[in-house]
């Protein structure tokens, strides 16, 4: 609805519902109506109001869930939750990843403090109750 002639106004082509209609004033993102499935997710990422952009895949510092883009832990850079544990990518200020084992995701840290670190992969390895101290010190 116009906020100044109170008269409807039509949704941007990318959203399915939406507050305006600017495409970053989208409430909900079209699905996949023959399967019921997501294929845009909602972005929020400067909003207030909730209205987002529906874009296809979520920027840096986000992932995808249920529907919408979600802001990573602040200690990574990309990620696939929202954890501190589940980064994928770190930055410049916690530089090593550290993993347990052969995890892809993992904890970034600053410098690589009781684990063994690989020079070439450029990680820290973690052994179990190591790994789940570090996880813990930093929720």
């Amino acid at each position: 609805m116009d906020a100044t002639t109170y008269e409807c106004t039509a949704c941007d082509a990318t959203c399915y519902k939406c507050s305006g209609a600017l495409a970053t004033e989208c409430t909900q993102c079209p699905t996949d109506n023959t399967a019921g499935v997501v294929n845009h997710f909602l972005q929020r990422e400067y909003s207030t109001d909730g209205a987002g952009s529906c874009v296809l895949t979520c920027s840096d510092g986000y992932y995808a869930t249920s529907g919408y883009c979600t802001k990573c832990s602040d200690r990574c850079t990309e990620c696939n939750g929202a954890s501190s544990a589940s980064c994928l990518t770190c930055p410049e200020e916690f530089p090593i990843k550290g993993v347990f084992d052969e995890e892809y995701e993992g904890i970034c840290v600053a410098e690589c403090i009781n684990g063994a670190y690989d020079e070439d992969a450029q990680i820290c390895r973690y052994s179990g109750i190591k790994y789940l101290n570090l996880k813990s010190n930093l929720q």
